[in-house]
This record gives C-alpha cells, structure tokens and sequence, in this order.
C-alpha cells in the first residue's frame, strides 16, 4: 500500500517494493523474458516502519531498508534463489554509536559491496558505514554533517537522495533544504 521505492536484484530475478502504508518490504519473482511479476513474499523489520529507501548488495546477498521515522537501517539476509528476505538486525541512530541517521532517508552502496552511505535529513548528515559481505553487518565508520569541518552548511542541509558514481569515485547528494 503506498509504494514509495523499488530495487531490483542484482541479476534481475527479484524485484523489492517498499509500502509506505504497509510499513514492510514486498518481494516479487521477475521473469527475465517477459517481466512479469509474482509475488513471493511480504516482509517487515520488526517496529520499523521502512518508507524511503531501499539497497540491495552487489553480491545479491543482502537487502538494507531505510527508515526515516525510525531513525535507522533495518537489515536483511536475501535468499538469492527465491528472493526471500530474513530480517537480521537493524542499526539505530543514538544505540551502539550510531549517528547521522535521524531521518534517514536515502542509501547506496559501493560497486564492490564494502561500504553504504546513509543520508540523515534530518541529521543534515551523511553516514558511512563499512559492511561485512558474509553477515550483511554495519560499522559506523564516519559522519560527514553539515557545516562542521570541511563540510559547508548547505551541502548537508536535508540530504534526501544519494548516488556513487560508476567508477565509485564521486559521491553525490541531493539537499533538499538548500535546493
């Protein structure tokens, strides 16, 4: 209900559709030759309400989902043959030294799956994050937040969407706030 965002598997087999109203993650069968749609499953991350951004590993492993109420990144174990998800854990803003997350709102991942970068819109942050290929985990590693540092007060002010370039060279946000 609501669809807000999509993300396909990396070999296109899956396709994964966040409700906004559903407050989970519907995952859908793709045949490759038509496109067709079938559903296979519907899963939530526990409270998390998952409304604005979803990223799927490059190794097909691993789905993560943001939540911009919930101030965090719920994680999934995929199951690459029928695409059906586990909910493993979910990384919180304020728990564990987590920061830069309120608001989330925005996620990729680097081409060789070593790194997510979050947007906190209302952090005016974005958060950088090493990710273990085998367990899907998260460790914090840095906050880039607006104004502090190197880091001008209008480049962070509201993130809403981030993008790496192909070469995984240059990272990209859109502010929101600041236009």
């Amino acid at each position: 209900d609501g669809v807000s965002v999509l993300a396909l598997s990396p070999d296109g087999s899956h396709l994964y559709a966040v409700g906004a109203f559903d407050e989970g993650i519907a995952v859908f069968a793709r045949n490759a030759a038509t496109g067709a749609l079938a559903s296979v499953e519907g899963e939530r991350a526990g409270t998390l309400v998952l409304d604005r951004a979803l990223a799927v590993s490059p190794d097909g492993r691993h789905v993560y989902g943001a939540s911009f109420f919930g101030d965090a990144i719920a994680i999934f174990a995929r199951n690459p043959g029928t695409g059906a998800l586990t909910h493993l854990a979910d990384v919180v803003d304020g728990v564990g030294g987590v920061d830069g997350l309120a608001g989330a709102s925005a996620l990729a991942l680097s081409r060789d799956g070593r790194f997510l970068y979050a947007a906190g819109f209302e952090d005016d942050a974005l958060a950088v994050f090493s990710r273990d290929p085998a367990s899907g985990g998260l460790v914090l590693v840095e906050v880039e937040r607006s104004g502090v540092g190197t880091v001008p007060s209008f480049v962070l002010d509201g993130p809403a969407w981030v993008a790496l370039s192909p070469d995984g060279r240059r990272l990209y946000l859109s502010s929101t706030n600041d236009d």
